[in-house]
């Protein structure tokens, strides 16, 4: 390979736009990174505050632990930016303004994301599927959506802080499988689809909607409490049954 064995690279460009840095390379005056041709392995990667944009696909793939962020503003994360890499951990700057889907896709080394005091409204569709290690989590109180698959397969997940988020919609499927342990859901919340908790963990369920979806809740074998809102009107088929 071309870069085989060397760790450290830097190159100076005559369009002072772009930098390439520890196999990075940001364009469009350092804000955007949207390519990582690194290939050691076990790499901390340090992003600069200037980095406001991370492309879909950038660390796919690769064998990398952690990005250190600095004070990074209004930054958006793109769709499958870390699909399948080797990340180990990652903390967000309250900066963040969005992830992509299936962002942390089949991370399976992935163990703790830290998304606390981000202003993120949207967990997507794919975005931590998969992740079958991730045990530390907790959703800002800012998210309203949690798409498909979301975190599906996400056996060690726990208690991610549902209780104190505003949560509106979660999709179908979005804990399928997972080790979700409670869910709290405000008065606020208006819907949830088909599958949502599917053979998850979940052990108590606070809720209050109109409907609650066709196997939302089945083979939740764990479920010991649950309590409904007074707007409940509809329990589809096969909600609840083991």
């Amino acid at each position: 390979m071309a870069f085989s064995g060397i760790k450290n690279i830097n190159i100076t460009s005559r369009n002072p736009s772009t930098l390439i840095k520890d196999f990075m390379m940001f364009t469009n005056n350092r804000q955007s990174l949207n390519l990582y041709f690194g290939t050691e392995e076990n790499v901390d990667l340090v992003i600069p505050s200037s980095c406001t944009s991370i492309g879909g696909l950038t660390f796919a793939e690769k064998s990398i632990n952690t990005l250190i962020f600095s004070d990074n503003e209004n930054l958006v994360i793109g769709d499958s930016c870390f699909s399948g890499s080797k990340l180990k951990s990652i903390s967000f700057p309250s900066g963040l303004k969005s992830l992509g889907k299936s962002c942390f896709n089949k991370c399976s080394f992935l163990t703790s994301v830290s998304l606390d005091n981000t202003q993120i409204t949207t967990i997507p569709d794919f975005c931590f599927q998969d992740c079958v290690l991730l045990n530390s989590i907790r959703l800002p109180s800012t998210v309203v959506c949690i798409g498909q698959y979301a975190f599906s397969n996400c056996y060690s997940i726990g208690d991610i802080g549902i209780d104190s988020t505003n949560l509106v919609n979660i999709s179908q499927y979005a804990f399928y499988r997972s080790g979700i342990s409670s869910c709290g859901l405000k008065p606020t919340f208006k819907s949830i689809d088909k599958y949502a908790f599917k053979e998850s963990n979940l052990t108590s369920l606070t809720i209050s909607c109109n409907t609650i979806e066709y196997e939302c809740f089945k083979s939740c074998i764990n479920l010991e409490s649950a309590a409904f809102g007074e707007g409940l009107i509809t329990i589809s088929d096969n909600s609840f049954i083991p």
